[in-house]
């Protein structure tokens, strides 16, 4: 699991809009992202995968995580 370029340490997340967190990863992959105690999931389709954070209403300084762990397929 990869998370685009442009996230970086100390990047600054917009205010009051819905924050969109994308990468790539393996097909069927599933991506956990947590921020301030908020958690999202969802699952790499075509090698890509996005979440989008509700808004945040305060200046936050969070640390924001994202894993990838790779599903068993039956």
């Amino acid at each position: 699991m990869k998370l685009n370029r442009i996230f970086q340490n100390h990047m600054v997340l917009q205010q009051g809009k819905p924050v969109k967190i994308w990468g790539t990863g393996t097909e069927n992959e599933e991506i956990t992202l947590t921020f301030l105690e908020h958690e999202y999931h969802t699952i790499v389709k075509n090698g890509r995968w996005m979440i989008t954070m509700d808004p945040m209403d305060k200046n936050w300084s969070a640390t924001l995580c994202v894993i990838g762990r790779c599903l068993k397929q039956s």
